[in-house]
């Protein structure tokens, strides 16, 4: 008896059904439809450590959860054309259900996000307490900065970053530290006794023109015009470089610039 050769109908009709099912479940995993709620792909980027951020990590508006991180990289992992500056920063994928946001479906929804964008919409990457973990935070801080310039085009909606309250800090706390490492306080404490010391002898000249006798009056005002020119050209020159009240006409170099 010869084999039957003949194709299995009934299999390719399964694999096919399998393999449809599988696009079905690739589309809806990434255009949207993942545990009954619609959700939307969004991006953002850091300049600073996300130590405890991975995938999984909560995204939160407003305090709600809307989503969860789906991958954290490099932006020149991701985007190889970004430019030396931007390819060491962050970048952070997400997705958010768009119901509870509600900003609607699809294209609306991505057109919705950007409005909230211009109106001041920030992520930030906020430490979870002592548990070491971290959650991405969208809100709108009360002084948002205009987004920085990138160099790299997104795939999906760019939602702008915004430091945290304790980056700030430590941002600000870092500048105040720089400042106070190029103050020449030497100088600060040299101009000051310049002033004391014109003071106390024009005090000094005024005591003796009241107690001394009229031949002395014309020495010591000519040390009042003196004095009173010094003070002048010294207050000219305060007025056009203020900085000379902390430091010295000649600056020694900086440390890091030796």
């Amino acid at each position: 008896m010869a084999r039957d050769n003949s194709p299995s109908y009934a299999k390719i009709g399964f694999i096919v059904i399998l393999g449809v099912a599988a696009i079905v479940a690739t589309v809806a995993y990434f255009g949207g439809w993942v545990n009954g709620s619609r959700e939307i792909l969004l991006e953002t980027y850091y300049n600073y450590p996300v130590s405890g951020l991975s995938e999984g990590s909560p995204i939160t508006f407003r305090g709600v959860k809307v989503g969860s991180v789906r991958a954290v990289s490099f932006v020149g992992r991701d985007y190889p054309t970004a430019n030396e500056a931007d390819r060491e920063k962050i970048h952070i994928l997400f997705s958010v259900d768009t119901d509870l946001m509600g900003l609607g479906q699809d294209a609306s929804a991505a057109r919705a996000l950007e409005q909230k964008v211009k109106m001041g919409l920030r992520a930030t990457v906020r430490s979870n307490g002592i548990t070491g973990l971290s959650r991405l935070e969208l809100d709108y801080p009360r002084t948002p900065q205009d987004p920085a310039p990138i160099s790299w085009n997104p795939r999906h909606t760019m939602i702008p970053p915004a430091p945290s309250m304790f980056e700030n800090f430590a941002d600000s706390l870092t500048r105040t530290v720089n400042h106070l490492n190029r103050m020449n306080l030497p100088s600060v404490g040299s101009n000051v006794t310049e002033i004391v010391e014109s003071t106390a002898k024009l005090t000094s000249d005024l005591d003796v023109l009241v107690e001394t006798s009229t031949p002395q009056i014309s020495v010591i005002l000519e040390n009042l015009s003196a004095a009173s020119a010094s003070l002048r050209e010294f207050a000219d020159e305060i007025r056009e470089n203020p900085s000379l009240l902390l430091r010295s006409r000649d600056n020694e170099p900086l440390e890091e610039t030796r």
